[in-house]
């Protein structure tokens, strides 16, 4: 009797505990289990009342209970709300780098192309120029360029992160309409 084993199991007792429940031995339980045994009448009874149970209420969890349905839809809200915020912040951070990488390439190549026409005689009657094309600028490291990357991909995944909160909002309005 596989069932019954499981049914233990699934209930998380000991046979001593399923036999107490069903008013007979453990001994008589446990012959039951392996099938050499029937139970009597009482326990019988007993039992398929506690497996009709156990189905109705299983059958009730899974049916839609408007106040978990009204709980879940504030929730999905709030994570909304916070996936927005999140998106806001992360859009932010993302321009910020985007902005810092592309200032310091820009910065560079100026220096570069600065060099290039060092000795071009237009450049030596300017001070400034002069100065401008003394000074080494490194190349943008690449830090900055993996930042931005990086926030890139968080945007990306908070934007899929929406759309999945979106769905599951979708699906518990409908449950509740």
């Amino acid at each position: 009797m596989k069932r019954e084993n499981e049914l233990r199991k699934l209930l998380g007792i000991s046979q001593i505990e399923m036999a107490m429940l069903l008013q007979i031995s453990r001994s008589q339980w446990s012959m039951f289990e392996i099938g050499q045994r029937d139970l009597p009448l009482a326990a019988k009874q007993l039992l398929a009342e506690l497996l009709q149970y156990l189905q109705t209420t299983e059958a009730q969890a899974k049916a839609p209970n408007p106040k978990t349905q009204t709980a879940l839809q504030k929730e999905l809200e709030a994570q909304l709300r916070e996936n927005e915020y999140q998106r806001l912040l992360i859009a932010q951070r993302t321009a910020f780098y985007e902005k810092k990488y592309h200032q310091e390439l820009r910065a560079w190549q100026l220096s570069e192309f600065l060099k290039t026409r060092k000795h071009h005689k237009k450049f030596k009657q300017i001070p400034h120029l002069i100065t401008m094309t003394q000074k080494t600028v490194p190349p943008p490291p690449p830090e900055n360029l993996i930042l931005w990357q990086h926030h890139q991909h968080k945007q990306e995944l908070l934007e899929l992160e929406r759309l999945l909160l979106e769905s599951q909002y979708r699906k518990v309005n409908r449950a509740i309409n």
